[in-house]
């Protein structure tokens, strides 16, 4: 049963640490590579130079913003990126084929962001992200790249549900899902530890403290999930752009750039 623990830093975030906290980001870059140098993959993540939702912005603007925090990564890490964190999980097939070409290999999605799956070329389409393990999306040009979807419902504890208010317990519950999927990755916003939530980053560090301890369970950052789940026999595979938003939603988003342009 496999869980993942990373984090990504955006490039702004990145220059502010560099200016005022080193030590911080001296932290960050080491813990990435203190698993690279057990043999595992990094557990940083990119993200694009800015919080931009790419879908809404030009071609030229969104490849922009990719390859600058590409660059970012790279400087402050000292490796390539495999994965990037896009701001709200914002994608449509433009920007994946964005990412591949610059050489990302995964981006983290919401489970509602993936409309139907199935297990094999020759196998019929299901609804939804499955179980949660990692999806390979075809490209046009005969490219791919992969999408791990998050469990929206523990994700959802940590920023809603007062999940911080008692680390075991949320661990038991992680650990819980991952037994019943086989995966359980959760997301959160930094702003949960500490300003939403007070001692929230005592809470996570019991919650991984205790997880480390069950039986039948592997935490692992996301590259390495990837790694070891994108490739089995049983791949995912998306037929929908996935509006990370809801098409709704980003039709709202493209409506009011729309009237911004006109202003």
């Amino acid at each position: 049963r496999v869980l993942f623990r990373s984090f990504n830093v955006g490039p702004t975030l990145t220059t502010w640490f560099d200016r005022h906290a080193p030590d911080v980001l001296a932290a960050l870059v080491a813990a990435d590579a203190a698993q690279r140098d057990r043999g595992l993959r990094g557990p940083a993540l990119a993200s694009p130079w800015v919080h931009a939702i790419l879908p809404l912005c030009s071609p030229a603007d969104r490849r922009t913003l990719i390859a600058w925090g590409v660059a970012e990564f790279t400087h402050r890490f000292g490796r390539a990126p495999e994965g990037m964190w896009l701001p709200e999980t914002a994608l449509d097939t433009a920007t994946l084929v964005d990412l591949t070409d610059a050489g990302i290999a995964f981006t983290i999605v919401a489970p509602y962001q993936v409309a139907h799956h199935r297990t094999g070329p020759d196998h019929e389409w299901s609804p939804g992200a499955g179980d949660g393990r990692p999806l390979r999306i075809a490209l046009p040009g005969g490219r791919s790249i992969v999408v791990l979807p998050y469990d929206g419902e523990r994700s959802s504890d940590v920023a809603f549900n007062g999940a911080l208010h008692d680390g075991a317990g949320f661990a038991e519950r992680v650990a819980a899902s991952a037994r019943e999927r086989g995966i359980c990755s959760v997301v959160t916003d930094m702003e949960s530890y500490g300003h939403h939530h007070h001692f929230g980053e005592l809470a996570l560090a019991a919650a991984f403290d205790r997880l480390a301890h069950e039986p039948g369970i592997v935490v692992v950052n996301a590259a390495e999930a990837v790694a070891r789940l994108a490739h089995r026999e049983r791949k995912r595979c998306l037929r929908s752009r996935g509006g990370p938003l809801g098409e709704r939603v980003l039709r709202a988003l493209q409506a009011i750039a729309n009237a911004v342009r006109q202003v």
